[in-house]
């Protein structure tokens, strides 16, 4: 994914204290890559930020879900503008998974 011309991607905004600065909510046009290959590849998914900074990603198909404790790049968009989430580790595997911060 391509962020918007003039809208600046998380990787240039900071991180404080290992938690991401990216905002809490739902996320849309979801992309979760995986860093090594392997299975949890998602494409156009949806995606919730919560306040404990876990991101739960959606729409995966049971053939194709992320390995718990593998990494993991997150992409999406929130409130029209673009975020990434370098290296989320897989915390549970699911149709909707969840991701934190490493």
């Amino acid at each position: 994914m391509t962020p918007p011309g003039d809208r600046a991607s998380s990787t240039q905004r900071a991180k404080d204290g290992g938690q991401t600065k990216n905002p809490q909510g739902a996320y849309t046009k979801v992309k979760v890559v995986p860093i090594l290959g392997g299975p949890g590849l998602l494409s156009d998914g949806t995606g919730t930020l919560g306040a404990t900074f876990t991101f739960s990603a959606g729409q995966f198909t049971q053939g194709d879900l992320p390995e718990i404790g593998k990494y993991y790049n997150i992409f999406g968009f929130h409130d029209g503008d673009f975020y990434e989430f370098p290296r989320w580790r897989c915390t549970h595997s699911g149709g909707t998974s969840d991701f934190t911060e490493n």
